[in-house]
């Protein structure tokens, strides 16, 4: 079962993702977007937060998830530092992570991937690539670019903000602390996929799955749900915590990887289920859509999508986690 989603979500005074400072002033992460306008298209650069930013927060709740479920985690990644096991400097002293390095050493690749995503959840979710030994494995989830949405990118906007910081009761530590951070306000395209059915197999040599994989399917699928419904990603949230709406959103499972038209398109739900129909049409594959709208959609998408397309409206993004059924080989 292949999941892939893509949400429109309005987000308002937001420091989720900062690059540089210089001096006093923090800026926001930009990004160029293409944009049509009358007679072509143009270039216009608007904030962004990045796919970086996104994976690291949801393998953030994957670990927190994992270890409530016990489900096993390794020690780096159990304290948020996803260095995973690339080189051997980072590997720990125990057994399971040196049966890992003999089994690269003598070219049992599939083996040190077993050994390694057995006593890993975040790396068996999140990937890794151990250089030492050549060993590989993708991320079973993939996040894009957040991005504003096309048809509202002359609505987003970045705006420096003022702060200052002093200490009135120590005269003796000097004059006040002046320091500016650009925030951002945009309608944001978030769009990605999980691979549930790769979660809990090997992959690089053969598929062979672990005997929880079940339960590990669950828990990445709920990390994902947590993260998207609650709005969980992003830095600089203790003191610009923002404003945020999901206004609408799209989720797509299929046998097959089918990726859903992204929020870019304003009637990308729509948009989805006819691509949908005919992806079932002309692959034979069935394919479940799933989508929530809140606001700023101005037409219902169909109810059925067809003989072998499945269109289910959400109430609530977090309904997902219990309605999706997967059934993997």
């Amino acid at each position: 079962m292949f999941l892939s989603f893509s949400l429109r979500v309005l987000v308002d005074a937001e420091a989720l993702n900062m690059v540089e400072s210089t001096g006093n002033y923090t800026k926001h992460r930009r990004a160029p977007l293409v944009v049509p306008v009358e007679g072509g298209f143009e270039i216009r650069y608007v904030p962004a937060v990045s796919g970086e930013s996104l994976a690291h927060a949801y393998q953030a709740i994957l670990a927190e998830l994992a270890k409530e479920r016990k489900l096993p985690v390794c020690e780096r990644c159990a304290t948020g530092e996803f260095l995973k096991h690339a080189e051997d400097e980072i590997f720990g002293d125990s057994e399971w992570e040196k049966q890992v390095q003999s089994y690269a050493k003598n070219k049992d690749f599939h083996s040190a991937e077993k050994t390694l995503i057995t006593n890993c959840m975040v790396e068996d979710v999140g990937g890794f690539l151990y250089t030492n030994g050549n060993v590989k494995r993708t991320s079973r989830a993939a996040f894009g670019y957040m991005l504003p949405a096309r048809d509202f990118a002359q609505a987003a906007a970045v705006e420096p903000q003022f702060h200052v910081r002093h200490v009135p009761s120590q005269p003796e530590r000097g004059k006040q602390m002046i320091y500016y951070v650009e925030t951002s306000s945009a309608l944001y395209v978030l769009s990605g996929y999980l691979d549930i059915c790769g979660v809990g197999c090997t992959s690089m040599i053969r598929r062979e799955c672990l005997q929880d994989a079940d339960k590990r399917r669950e828990t990445a699928l709920k990390a994902l749900v947590l993260m998207l419904a609650n709005q969980l990603y992003g830095a600089k949230r203790s003191r610009f915590l923002p404003a945020w709406t999901v206004a609408s959103a799209v989720f797509a499972a299929a046998k097959s990887p089918f990726m859903v038209t992204p929020g870019h398109v304003k009637d990308y739900i729509d948009e989805t289920i006819k691509r949908a129909k005919a992806y079932s049409k002309n692959f034979g594959d069935e394919v479940f859509i799933y989508y929530y709208i809140r606001e700023g959609y101005d037409k219902s998408p169909a109810e059925s999508g067809g003989e072998k397309v499945a269109a289910n409206k959400l109430g609530q993004i977090e309904e997902l986690a219990g309605m999706l059924k997967w059934k993997c080989s």
